[in-house]
């Protein structure tokens, strides 16, 4: 039984043992671990029969002062220490296969520092070469992770893995997400989903048919990700160097990342081009050129706060902030980022039962319960709870929302019945987030409840003079609500669509009637549950209940996320002990 790093390095806890998954292509003589770095961990293992060097960088997403990074759009190219050394980062790899050129071009798509490469630098300009659309891709944005899956499992395999997650998991597409800071393309895939690729025999004409060198034995260098996205693998293997390391086939490339506890890996550019560098100690494996070669990306991270980088970490994912993915649990769920138990589970599925909303997008669906709600959303779904029929004017009430706009119709009705005004005589600002003191009045103008002023205030946050202060007691009489946690209300904190569908499934007894004592804490929403977030949601594609909410590009604030984990961090370790004894899922091909 060997150590599985990621584990360890995603919760924060000391290494422990758990089940090994499948076994590695050699025997392992020893490892040797080290943690240069805070949030880097480095294993440097030795393998014989066949003898064989890895190198592995285990990078924690959620320390301190961690921040990936790759290649910005360069004009030539660059050892991974020398463009480390430039850009003042502590860790280095190679990254995505290339064509020789100026400037450099890659198989696949890039982006670094926030900059995508331009068209004609990346493999999807290249329409008739072998290559074209084959990759798939890790990308780091703010707060969040994500994966793409190649075009050989999107199409060939995507019956033989039954796949469910990553960036439209049945779509072979080049749109990236909005607001990715560094992504750096491979292929093909080593583990999906959880299954390692195997084959029959690793130099077999079936196994990797997107890659045939994949059945020779090289360098290699992989990347890959554990199953809660919060640790990030890099690993070289030298080769080319008989007898005291051959390389490896792909089939034991897959083998290894799977027993180092990737959830998802790619395989990268490998050859001469492997190279894992780390500041102070330059190259950890030894290039088959006999020095690093200059390569056309690399992947890249800050860690520790001589880095001088931020302390809040950059790239740190917790399941439940607002990133539109589908997420682990959520498989058959009407919406796919919603497992069941989820925060505003049963909600969501009361307002897609009602047409109320068919989510925020539509595939696969997702409800995105921890983006902020907008001004157009919210009114969007107040008119239709309460079945008003919209019949917008000819002329629009707002310059900011024409008759073109989807939600048009809904912001009229809105307005028309008093439940939503604008922001000033001419703007609706339909894309401002809506304070959860906003939630309450338009919920009770809906509802045309009574305004409330009780002895004494419900909230310690909301005293007699605030501006809402008769519309939350309204709620709050109503068991609508009962606060963020502390006896407080955080009226202008944003709102999430989540505890929109709280509010509204509630108010409209959409799941039958609420059992109401004020102040009991028996007909709370959650606490800090789906309140914490703030971004934008998107708007629906037409003002019938067809499409969705639209793209919710927004992400969790740091502080939100903070919290997120804080209330997460315990069941994430022990769903993750669990996902690493259960694998072995292995699909053969």
């Amino acid at each position: 039984m060997r150590l599985r790093y990621g584990m360890a390095a995603a919760c924060g806890f000391a290494l422990v043992a758990v089940a090994a998954g499948p076994a590695p292509a050699g025997t392992v003589v020893s490892e040797t671990t080290s943690t240069p770095f805070d949030g880097v961990t480095i294993v440097e293992r030795i393998e014989e029969s066949p003898n064989n060097r890895i190198y592995v960088a285990f990078v924690a997403l959620c320390t301190d002062f961690v921040h990936m990074a790759a290649t910005a759009p360069p004009t030539g190219r660059a050892t991974p220490g020398a463009w480390a050394s430039a850009q003042g980062l502590q860790l280095a790899s190679n990254g995505d296969f290339y064509t020789s050129g100026s400037p450099p071009l890659v198989y696949g798509d890039a982006v670094g520092a926030g900059i995508p490469w331009p068209f004609d630098q990346t493999g999807n300009s290249q329409g008739s070469a072998w290559y074209y659309h084959h990759y798939g891709w890790i990308a780091f944005g703010p707060d969040w992770v994500e994966f793409n899956h190649t075009e050989q499992t999107k199409t060939a395999d995507a019956d033989t893995f039954g796949i469910t997650l990553g960036w439209r998991p049945t779509e072979v597409t080049e749109d990236k997400p909005a607001g990715t800071i560094a992504l750096v393309s491979g292929f093909p895939e080593l583990v999906i989903e959880g299954q390692t690729y195997t084959c029959s025999s690793p130099t077999a004409s079936d196994c990797f048919p997107d890659r045939t060198d994949m059945r020779d034995r090289h360098p290699r260098t992989a990347m890959g990700l554990t199953e809660d996205r919060q640790t990030f693998i890099l690993a070289v293997v030298d080769g080319r160097d008989e007898p005291s390391s051959y390389g490896m086939y792909g089939a034991e490339l897959a083998a290894l990342m799977a027993d180092l506890g990737a959830w998802e890996a790619f395989n990268l550019d490998g050859g001469g081009s492997s190279a894992l560098w780390l500041e102070g100690q330059s190259y950890l494996n030894q290039p088959t050129d006999g020095s690093a070669r200059s390569v056309a990306n690399h992947w890249g991270a800050f860690a520790g706060a001589a880095s001088g980088q931020p302390q809040s970490p950059s790239n740190c994912f917790v399941p439940g902030g607002c990133f539109p993915t589908p997420l682990v649990g959520g498989e058959g769920e009407p919406f796919r980022d919603m497992p069941a138990g989820s925060y505003a589970h049963d909600e969501a599925i009361a307002l897609l039962d009602h047409d109320i909303t068919n989510g925020c997008r539509p595939d696969p669906p997702l409800f995105c319960p921890s983006c902020t709600i907008t001004r157009s959303q919210i009114a969007t779904f107040l008119v239709r709870a309460e079945g008003i029929e919209p019949d917008p004017p000819g002329t629009p009430t707002f310059d900011d929302v024409p008759p073109s706009d989807s939600l048009y119709p809904y912001v009229e009705a809105a307005h028309a019945a008093g439940i939503i005004t604008g922001c000033s005589q001419t703007s609706f600002c339909p894309g401002d987030d809506v304070s959860r003191a906003d939630l309450a009045a338009y919920c009770q103008r809906a509802r045309q409840w009574p305004l409330e002023t009780p002895d004494s205030a419900t909230f310690n946050d909301v005293a007699s003079d605030h501006p809402s202060y008769q519309e939350i007691e309204a709620i709050a009489a109503r068991c609508i609500d009962d606060g963020c946690g502390d006896g407080a209300y955080c009226p202008d904190a944003p709102a999430s669509r989540g505890l929109a569908a709280r509010f509204i499934t509630r108010a409209y007894q959409l799941n039958g009637p609420v059992p109401c004592d004020p102040g009991s804490g028996g007909g709370g929403s959650g606490g800090s549950g789906g309140t914490t977030t703030s971004g934008t949601g998107g708007a629906p594609n037409s003002p019938g209940l067809t499409g969705s909410d639209g793209g919710c590009g927004c992400r969790a604030t740091p502080a939100a996320h903070q919290r997120l984990a804080g209330l997460a961090g315990i069941a994430l370790t022990v769903l993750l002990i669990a996902r690493l004894r259960r694998r072995g899922r292995a699909a053969r091909r």
